[in-house]
C-alpha cells in the first residue's frame, strides 16, 4: 500500500512544484531543507513509534514520505550549478537506498523471530503486513 500512496502524491507534489516554478521563483536551498524537515518527521515516526499507527496516519506519512521526495527532487532540478546538483542528488539517493535498506532489514528481522518464518512470504505476518500497508 505504501507505493499505493507514495508515488501518486510524489508525480502531483512534483507537477504543483513544476507550475509553480514558473509562477514564482522557488529556492533549491529551502525546498530540500523542507524535504530533509519532512523525511526526518517520517524516520522519526518509525523509529519512535513504529507500526503501531493506524492505517489512515500510515497513509498520511507515506503521503508525506512522496512530497518529501518531490521537494528533493525538484531541489535538485532548480540547484544553481551542477556541483549542487550532483550533490543533492546523491545526498538524495543515498538517504532513498538507505530508508528502503532499514525498512527491509526492520521487517526481515520481525520475521525471522516467528514461528511462520519457514512459510514466508506465504506465512500469516506477511499477509498481515500487506493487509495494513506495511
Amino acid at each position: 500500500m505504501g507505493c499505493l500512496f507514495t508515488y501518486p502524491t510524489l508525480l502531483f507534489t512534483l507537477f504543483t512544484l513544476w507550475v509553480l516554478s514558473y509562477l514564482t521563483e522557488l529556492s533549491y536551498e529551502s525546498l530540500f531543507a523542507t524535504a530533509v524537515l519532512l523525511l526526518a518527521a517520517c524516520i522519526g515516526r518509525k523509529i519512535i513509534i513504529g507500526e503501531s499507527i493506524g492505517k489512515r496516519a500510515h497513509i498520511a506519512f507515506r503521503m508525506l514520505l512522496g512530497v518529501s521526495l518531490a521537494l528533493a527532487m525538484m531541489s535538485i532540478l532548480l540547484a544553481t550549478n551542477s556541483s549542487i546538483r550532483l550533490l543533492l542528488g546523491v545526498v538524495t539517493l543515498m538517504t532513498a537506498i538507505s530508508y528502503n535498506v532499514y525498512n527491509g532489514f526492520r521487517t526481515m528481522r520481525i520475521c525471522k523471530e516467528c514461528a511462520q518464518y519457514p512459510l514466508f512470504p506465504r506465512c500469516d505476518g506477511s499477509k498481515e503486513f500487506r493487509r495494513r500497508g506495511v
